[in-house]
């Protein structure tokens, strides 16, 4: 018996159009043209943190400049992967703050200034996470290994672009209602993100396929068809279900 994951009503819930538009003039730092990314999730090797933050140096390095927002956790690993960015020429800007309502994340983060990587290490309220997977250009759920998947669903309940890795999502289908990596390389985000910036008409096109699709996740819908499976197994064993 498979049961599929699932994710809570709550989270179709729109965002404010005035806050998506707040954040994106954030991320877009003066600059219409700017790529702005998020990318939330532990700090393990297996959530291809390195591939992230390669992609983004080589999309500034190739004239395309971006703004990633980062939340990464406590593990070790995230000294390497803010390292290996400054070592491969990015700017970094720590952002701090204490339980912060969303205007105060907000302002913590437009008083920061300039930088291409901002380091969120302060607690994200699900609002503000929301509103990053609807303002952002994509958000980078890139993983080698994904034991869960619900990163993706929730970005595509908010409206926003998942970019995720061959793990096994799926409800995932590259270019219909995200974005499919299926190598470690770099330049396929890279790649893939140059086309979406050239075609708005397809940005359009696949948030608001992801969002049909994480209607079909919430887990009534999950419980409902998980309620057959179990009305079929009972039927094979003989057992009588109240």
């Amino acid at each position: 018996l498979v049961i599929p994951n699932g994710i809570p009503t709550r989270h179709l819930t729109p965002v404010d159009a005035q806050d998506v538009t707040r954040l994106r003039e954030i991320g877009q730092q003066g600059d219409p043209g700017r790529l702005f990314l998020f990318k939330i999730g532990r700090f393990d090797p297996d959530k291809r943190w390195i591939m992230a933050v390669e992609a983004v140096a080589r999309l500034k390095h190739s004239g395309h400049p971006v703004t990633l927002f980062v939340r990464g956790g406590i593990e070790p690993h995230g000294a390497d992967v803010l390292r290996h960015a400054y070592n491969i020429g990015l700017t970094i800007r720590d952002v701090v703050a204490q339980r912060p309502t969303m205007k105060q994340c907000i302002d913590a983060i437009k008083k920061a200034g300039p930088a291409d990587i901002y380091n969120l290490r302060f607690f994200l309220p699900e609002e503000f996470v929301r509103t990053t997977y609807a303002a952002a250009n994509a958000t980078l759920a890139n993983s080698g290994h994904e034991p869960f998947g619900l990163v993706a669903l929730e970005v595509m309940a908010a409206e926003g672009i998942a970019v995720t890795g061959s793990t096994g999502e799926d409800y995932a289908i590259s270019f219909e209602n995200a974005i499919v990596t299926e190598t470690d390389d770099p330049d396929e985000i890279v790649g893939y993100l140059l086309y979406l910036r050239r075609h708005a008409e397809e940005q359009e096109r696949i948030r608001c396929a992801g969002r049909r699709t994480a209607e079909q996740f919430l887990w009534d819908q999950v419980i409902e068809n998980l309620v057959g499976k179990l009305e079929f197994l009972s039927r094979k064993q003989n057992i009588l279900l109240a």
